[in-house]
């Protein structure tokens, strides 16, 4: 089984501000071949307010060229890489983040996190369906994650989505 691991940058001030504005990765996604699945931004919505987990860093999913990481200072976004490149591979392999280790992060955010019910009204804030408002169907636990089912009404359609504690807020 492969161990999947993280890479981790330390963002700059300007970083900062453009994860607050919610560009950071869009900026990101420009300037690199990295996909929205291998960006994670360790923050949560706390009343409305972006609440930092692991202030100033963010990861990317390892397993790109070097150079590739590297090339994200020319943003200003990125202030250093953390991890360390393995000389024979050409490929970061010093000082990265376990998906494990990575994924108890995530459930320490998840606890910090608003807990909603189903009836809630919510706010989606990440992926295809972002600024949407839905309700609160159901809820349930996967990889020790909560999940919610959305429904998502527009006019005469309902969509029904499922999503982490993360991608949503409450309104």
């Amino acid at each position: 089984m492969k161990h999947e691991t993280w890479v981790i940058l330390e963002i700059t001030s300007r970083g900062e501000e453009a994860v607050d504005q919610g560009v950071l990765e869009k900026t990101l996604l420009e300037n690199s071949p990295f996909t929205l699945s291998d960006i994670f931004i360790p923050i949560i919505k706390y009343g409305g307010k972006p609440v930092w987990l692991m202030e100033g860093y963010i990861f990317i999913k390892s397993g790109y060229s070097a150079s590739d990481y590297f090339e994200l200072k020319r943003t200003h976004l990125i202030s250093n890489v953390v991890s360390q490149i393995d000389s024979r591979t050409g490929l970061i392999s010093k000082g990265v983040i376990s998906s494990k280790d990575l994924q108890d992060l995530l459930k320490k955010a998840d606890d910090l996190g608003a807990k909603f019910e189903p009836g809630d009204k919510v706010s989606i804030k990440n992926g295809d369906f972002e600024g949407f408002d839905a309700e609160i169907q159901d809820l349930y636990e996967k990889d020790n994650i909560r999940m919610y089912t959305l429904l998502i009404t527009m006019r005469s359609v309902e969509i029904i989505i499922s999503t982490d504690s993360m991608s949503i807020e409450g309104i």
